[in-house]
């Protein structure tokens, strides 16, 4: 089963759990029976404590996931907990394929070294020569400690300690790679519980686009869509061909619009779902963007009458 799950929607943790909140049988790795995880696995505690299913985003042993937790009951009692985990990594990937932009995922060093002790570091010390101790020095960027990422390498030469401590709230960059200006979007990553737990990069240049739409449109904006679409991603538990196929499609009508084209956003814009949303706000702020365009053609062209 956990395989054929696996395969089909990338499933990559399952587990059961005894009430209130300790391990009873990882299906997607042997060992760990009977650890307690109640200090860090709010999403299992709060399944059994209110016998309801929960969902968010969390981390866990083996790192960051998106958990769905349902109780387990036998002859009608209550005995634990069933969850399922789906793979984050392969939630960014596929953002990027929507979006272009590199996605990278930082977490409070000592929570990571506190939780994530599942997590083996063998393959990159075997490719770098190199201790654990120097694994994590490479890894670490002031006080967060580096999770996943589209574009590692990337993303590692961008960021330093002030960037990622800027993560309180959604802050925008715009460093020079290359000799080419990136956007960088830096935001507050949140769990289940609403606790902080480190920060999300979005980076991306626009250099593909039409030259005189890329200087007119901010990249600020740009940044912010990126971020949109992030958001609401993550919010969509899972996500699979009723999601991606839409997102697609919106994504082409966002790359034309910012090419000066004028297709419509009608087709998803009406839904009354996360996707309509998505689809309303991308259409406002492009009308916004592509009318402040037109205000600074109508000021040029009385300047030079």
């Amino acid at each position: 089963m956990f395989v054929d799950q696996n395969e089909k929607y990338d499933l990559s943790e399952m587990q059961f759990h005894k009430a209130p909140a300790s391990t009873f049988l990882r299906i997607h790795k042997d060992g760990g029976y009977g650890e307690d995880l109640s200090d860090f696995r709010q999403t299992v505690v709060s399944t059994n404590n209110l016998k309801s299913p929960q969902k968010g985003l969390e981390l866990g042993r083996a790192g960051l996931g998106l958990r769905g937790v349902v109780p387990v009951f036998y002859e009608k009692e209550h005995i634990g907990s069933l969850e399922f985990v789906f793979s984050f990594k392969s939630l960014i990937n596929k953002t990027k394929k929507i979006t272009g932009a590199d996605i990278s995922i930082f977490v409070n060093k000592n929570l990571y070294k506190r939780v994530c002790t599942l997590i083996s570091n063998e393959k990159e010390k075997k490719e770098k020569n190199m201790t654990d101790e120097q694994i994590e020095v490479i890894n670490t960027i002031g006080n967060f400690r580096y999770l996943d990422s589209t574009d590692k390498e990337k993303i590692m030469s961008l960021m330093t300690s002030t960037y990622l401590n800027k993560g309180t709230e959604f802050y925008t960059v715009f460093p020079i790679v290359n000799g080419k200006e990136e956007g960088v979007s830096i935001e507050p990553l949140f769990d289940f519980s609403g606790a902080k737990i480190g920060t999300i990069v979005i980076s991306k240049n626009f250099d593909k686009l039409n030259a005189e739409y890329q200087a007119k449109f901010s990249t600020n904006v740009m940044i912010k869509l990126l971020q949109l679409s992030l958001v609401l991603l993550i919010s969509v538990f899972i996500y699979n061909v009723w999601l991606m196929t839409p997102l697609h499609k919106i994504s082409t009508i966002l790359q034309n619009r910012l090419n000066g084209q004028h297709d419509s956003f009608d087709e998803f814009s009406k839904k009354d779902n996360e996707i309509g949303k998505l689809a309303r706000v991308l259409r406002k702020l492009c009308e916004a963007s592509e009318d402040s365009v037109k205000d600074k053609e109508k000021k040029g062209a009385k300047k030079k009458e």
